[in-house]
């Protein structure tokens, strides 16, 4: 479990993986992380297609990742005021009140806040995002296309 703890993340190999392909200065990264870089070069590669599909898609699926989180927190909170309602949690937290609260923060934040500054798409709507790399394979509507 320590090792859990203390070693990199998937977010941290990620931005790391943003440094190494020059779209983040490794400064950026140190314990006060700069937010405002970050999402700069998380919107970069939103924008500009050419930098790299394969970040990406690597930037998608993290979203995938975050998304999924997201919905297990929601689901874990309703099911914790289902069975002890608003009792005083494990660990002497307020129980359904913290679960509320982090249920609210978004995994990788510089990631989603990126989606902020990006322009529309055609007609002035919201931005076009690649399918998801979970959206392909049999039987799913890409695989289907290619038929």
């Amino acid at each position: 479990m320590y090792r859990a703890l203390h070693d990199a993340s998937v977010y941290d190999d990620a931005l790391g993986l943003l440094v190494r392909r020059g779209l983040l200065s490794a400064g950026a990264l140190g314990p006060d992380r700069d937010a405002q870089a970050i999402r700069a070069a998380w919107a970069r590669i939103h924008r500009e297609k050419s930098v790299s599909s394969g970040l990406l898609r690597w930037a998608e699926s993290l979203m995938d990742l975050a998304q999924a989180f997201g919905r297990w927190r929601s689901l874990h909170l309703l099911t914790v005021e289902r069975i002890i309602g608003y009792k005083p949690g494990t660990g002497g937290t307020t129980g359904v009140a913290w679960l509320r609260h982090v249920a609210s923060q978004h995994a990788f934040p510089e990631l989603w806040e990126a989606r902020s500054s990006l322009e529309g798409g055609p007609g002035g709507g919201c931005p076009v995002f690649p399918r998801s790399p979970l959206d392909s394979g049999p039987g799913t509507s890409q695989e289907q296309g290619r038929k």
